[in-house]
């Protein structure tokens, strides 16, 4: 008992120190496309990407609300975006760069709650 108990705390202890949640650091540019297919990595974290936001889907990626909703791509893939404060349309087909939470839909695809949007001047 005890020793499943140790090895419990150990496994639950090495899952967290190898998320996110270990950094504090904002600087951080995570690639949209390991966002999408590791999302129990990222799940609840802060994050930051820069990529080009979209409204055409892949045809291999479903979205978690709704087809209307805005991805943001970058050269490993996409990931969606839910922003409930600003309408992204203005921004389709710039670069941005985004801060906010990466969260899973019930039907676990993965999004980012963006926080913080603000286009990227090359």
């Amino acid at each position: 008992m005890r020793s499943t108990l140790c090895a419990l705390s150990l496994a639950l202890w090495t899952a967290f120190s190898l998320s996110c949640a270990t950094t504090g650091d904002r600087t951080i540019t995570y690639p949209a496309g390991l966002l999408a297919e590791h999302p129990e990595s990222f799940y609840g974290c802060y994050v930051r990407l820069v990529g080009v936001v979209t409204f055409s889907a892949p045809a291999d990626q479903f979205p978690p609300f709704s087809r209307k909703d805005p991805l943001l791509c970058d050269s490993s893939g996409c990931v969606y975006l839910r922003d409930d404060t600003e309408d992204l349309t203005g921004l389709a087909g710039k670069k941005v760069k985004v801060l906010g939470y990466v969260g899973v839909s019930r039907f676990y695809f993965t999004y980012v709650e963006v926080e913080e949007v603000e286009e990227v001047k090359e």
